[in-house]
């Protein structure tokens, strides 16, 4: 039986011609661009064109959004080219036929489904700008179990690392929130996940989102492609925060941070008690409950961590759970990682302390029945 990677190289062979065909079998991960300053497909300047009217206006769109957080400029063509750019097609599997080392264009193929959905579209910019999904990534083993016996044996390189010298990482920790991850049961030959979570089993529930890119997605790019767009860069960003290519003279700050170097926790929306937590010897609670934005920075002293447990949390279930979304705490030490996000109820999960200073971030709604209750420590 045919694999879906073998059944799409040989929708592509028949489209695309045999040329690009000994292409693909050179680079048999030819569809999982590396991020690399020496092999990106494209400068800041990009040209494109979309080969289909229906839901092309989510393309447009999904590009948009990525213009408004970068230093990418994508200019839309009327008819299609056969220089350096992207290219939107609609097929019967979603791929990408990337001209590396070429000035031909890159090739987006999105099926039926994706191509209606803009965070299946962003998905796939990303591979083709060159974001790989972090199970890909060379240090991936610190984070995650491959768990080989669940997945196809003929797509068994869908999970192989990416060298150390073919990747760049710039500073960037595994997000577990970032778009590019594969679903939990990518290439599944049981319908059991593929890979899991080494740190908290609450993160395999955040594996595979499609709603937008993560904060580091977005910082990757920008170091990739913006990194000469300010002659003179600012000095002492904090929090995982970077110099922003659209403002020179400030930081571009994760979620829950603000300021010029993002060293002050954002404001909350609504009143929920003090911004800033000193953690004890003792437990002490946090207990939420509004439809605003609460925002928590909980610190200990200096060579001490924060442990914290959510005693018990009851929030809008999803099936999986994403930044911006029920509860997320930030407890590792780079915050521009998506911290541990909850979505649905839970009861006494252990939040491993880490770090210092644990964010807690907060998005209510309207159900009454929706609250955290988190107690903390130092430890």
């Amino acid at each position: 039986m045919f694999s879906f990677y073998f059944l799409c190289l040989l929708f592509v062979q028949i489209t695309l011609g045999i040329e690009l065909e000994e292409k693909i079998h050179k680079d048999e991960r030819f569809k999982r661009a590396i991020l690399n300053k020496d092999l990106l497909p494209f400068d800041s300047h990009i040209s494109y064109y979309i080969a289909y009217k229906k839901h092309s206006q989510k393309v447009i769109s999904a590009l948009n959004d990525l213009s408004n957080q970068t230093c990418f400029d994508f200019v839309k063509l009327k008819n299609e080219f056969k220089h350096k750019g992207m290219i939107f097609k609609t097929s019967d599997c979603n791929l990408i036929a990337s001209a590396n080392g070429t000035d031909a264009p890159t090739v987006i193929y999105l099926e039926t489904t994706c191509s209606s959905k803009i965070g299946c579209i962003k998905h796939h910019i990303g591979l083709a700008l060159g974001l790989i999904p972090h199970q890909n990534r060379w240090d991936r083993n610190s984070y995650v179990n491959i768990l080989y016996d669940n997945i196809e044996k003929a797509n068994v390189n869908e999970y192989k690392k990416v060298k150390g010298y073919s990747v760049k990482i710039l500073n960037t920790p595994f997000d577990f929130g970032s778009i590019m991850n594969f679903e939990r049961t990518y290439f599944s030959a049981n319908g059991k996940p593929t890979y899991s979570s080494k740190l908290n089993p609450v993160y395999d529930k955040m594996l595979g989102q499609r709603n937008d890119f993560s904060f580091n997605d977005i910082k990757l790019l920008n170091d990739m492609y913006c990194g000469k767009r300010c002659p003179k860069k600012i000095k002492g960003c904090i929090n995982g925060g970077y110099p922003d290519p659209k403002n020179c003279d400030s930081c571009k700050c994760p979620p829950g941070y603000r300021t010029k170097l993002c060293g002050i926790p954002e404001d909350s929306t609504g009143e929920c008690g003090a911004k800033k937590l000193t953690a004890k010897k003792e437990y002490q609670t946090l207990y939420i409950k509004t439809d605003k934005i609460c925002n928590h920075l909980i610190v200990s002293k200096p060579g001490r961590k924060v442990e914290v447990v959510v005693v018990k949390a009851n929030i809008l279930k999803r099936k999986i759970c994403s930044h911006g979304k029920g509860l997320e705490i930030k407890h590792r030490h780079n915050k521009g990682a998506v911290g541990l996000s909850f979505c649905g109820s839970y009861k006494n999960v252990s939040v491993e302390p880490i770090s210092s200073q644990v964010l807690v971030r907060y998005y209510g709604t309207d159900d009454s029945n929706h609250f955290a209750e988190i107690k903390y420590r130092e430890v």
